[in-house]
């Protein structure tokens, strides 16, 4: 017996050697480092009981704990933990486990690395502490969304890596964001009994839910990181590219904001979803462009903040609270024609979240005109002329949103709280880095001279995007000022 009990310790060590020695390939070099700094790191935590002797062998839950702190759920941790225990070969923990580092780089691969069916399973095992054979509560899925949206807010509070925004979330908040995650996963149950969820499930619902694998992944790496990184500069595109580096973030850069002036209508939760909705290229940094409450309610100075930036998010709140808007794939085109890509997409904040992209019927994404009398003046996305899917008017401070039954063009229903809506708040963000400017000729003469219009950028922004002549173009600043520039200008059109 004692022989052959040998033979089979040594086969499960061997075994889970192997696992380990796979497990490893899956880091880079930088990635391995710092989980070996990690793992001596929790070996070296002082437990306050002597219930394990200090060396890099292993660690006990305890060490565990007292490392990732307050980070997540104790409950979490446990769980965690016993699933770095179970990869041992061993079912039954003894009072006072030891989990080696073989262990700990396996659990932490499947975690961070693993297949659908590895991150599944731990999934799975991180939502109960029940038998996981027959299944696990649908409510446990929820609670573990919950769990790691509210340990990822508190991270990045707690170590300053909110990333230049000033933005927060409520109860509220955090639930529209969970219900979105959970939306097809998670169904009210006729039964007193809670639904049970099968494992194969999980599996399924994580191939369409990457949001939450990256929340799931970047929480783990948060807690088991030794990277520290200062507090964000709102600076260069090199010190962006550092920091994404040696610290990837769920969050863009925001960038050019007043804090001090200015609040927005975006929050942690739906900051992470819109990021993650958009090109890969453009999700490194955001550049405030525009707030009514800022600059003021006109619709040529909002034109005037947004043209010739590249992609733009614009995000609205109606007068009766809900939150909405619209992501625009390309720079602004003036005409009477749909401009933009299938890449453009609208979206819902509140009272519900929901990103509704191209549904491929038409390609009637991105409208602008102005000072039209037989087409809509305004800007307007998805559906067809008169009936949009998100508008703007040019009467500032209009808008609608059609979507009965659903918006053709990203099969979005109706996002304000009633059809026509009226204004409350209105912001803008570019996205990206910023569009190289043209380069002026040295030889120019005029370079350093002012054209009277430069000292009214709203009404050169409409002249521009008409496409007209300043017909003031030879006048500088010596020449006598014209009244009413903006008035005069608008009725030239």
């Amino acid at each position: 017996m004692g022989a052959s009990g040998s033979s089979a310790d040594k086969g499960v060590q061997g075994g889970l050697k192997a696992e380990y020695d796979a497990s490893l390939t899956l880091f880079n070099a930088g990635e391995q480092n710092e989980l070996q700094e990690s793992f001596e790191a929790i070996c070296s935590t002082k437990a306050e009981e002597k219930t394990h002797e200090a060396s890099y062998k292993g660690f006990t839950f305890t060490q565990l704990e007292k490392f990732i702190r307050d980070k997540i759920p104790t409950e979490l941790s446990r769980r965690l933990f016993n699933q770095m225990w179970l990869h041992q070969g061993a079912f039954k923990q003894p009072e006072e486990a030891v989990v080696s580092k073989e262990a700990f780089i396996i659990t932490l691969g499947k975690a961070m690395k693993g297949t659908v069916e590895e991150q599944g399973h731990i999934i799975v095992a991180l939502s109960t502490d029940a038998d996981t054979t027959k299944g696990i509560p649908r409510n446990g899925i929820r609670k573990l969304v919950d769990d790691l949206l509210t340990s990822y807010e508190k991270i990045i509070a707690d170590e300053d890596q909110k990333r230049g925004w000033r933005v927060g979330a409520t109860e509220e908040q955090n639930e529209r964001f969970i219900n979105y995650i959970v939306k097809e996963i998670v169904e009210e149950s006729s039964s007193e009994e809670p639904s049970i969820l099968m494992e194969a499930e999980v599996h399924s619902w994580l191939q369409h839910t990457a949001m939450f694998q990256l929340l799931f992944t970047h929480v783990f790496y948060l807690c088991f990181s030794q990277t520290k990184t200062e507090p964000l500069p709102e600076t260069s595109d090199a010190d962006v590219d550092f920091v994404l580096t040696t610290q990837p973030s769920l969050l863009p850069v925001a960038q050019d904001i007043p804090w001090t002036k200015a609040s927005s209508l975006l929050d942690v939760p739906s900051l992470l979803l819109l990021n993650r909705h958009l090109p890969h290229q453009l999700r490194l940094q955001w550049r405030f462009l525009y707030s009514s409450l800022i600059h003021g309610a006109s619709f040529a100075t909002f034109l005037s903040h947004i043209k010739d930036k590249g992609p733009i998010i614009l995000v609205v709140k109606d007068s009766n609270g809900n939150v909405f808007g619209s992501f625009v794939s390309e720079s602004l085109e003036l005409g009477p024609a749909f401009t933009g890509s299938p890449q453009s997409f609208l979206f819902q904040l509140s009272p519900a979240l929901g990103i509704f992209e191209s549904s491929g019927q038409n390609d009637n994404y991105v409208y602008l005109n102005i000072d039209q009398q037989t087409l809509p003046n305004g800007l307007g996305m998805g559906g067809q002329l008169y009936h949009f899917g998100f508008y703007l008017s040019q009467d500032f401070g209009k808008g609608h949103s059609k979507g009965t039954p659903r918006c053709t063009t990203f099969d979005s229903p109706q996002l304000s709280a009633e059809e026509s809506f009226d204004l409350d708040v209105l912001e803008a963000w570019a996205l990206g880095p910023p569009p190289k400017a043209e380069k002026l000729d040295p030889d120019d003469e005029d370079i350093g001279q002012k054209s009277i219009l430069d000292k009214d950028p709203e009404a050169q922004a409409i002249l521009e995007l008409a496409g007209k002549e300043r017909k003031s173009e030879g006048l500088r600043e010596q020449d006598a000022d014209i009244p009413e520039i903006h008035r005069l200008l608008l009725c030239s059109l």
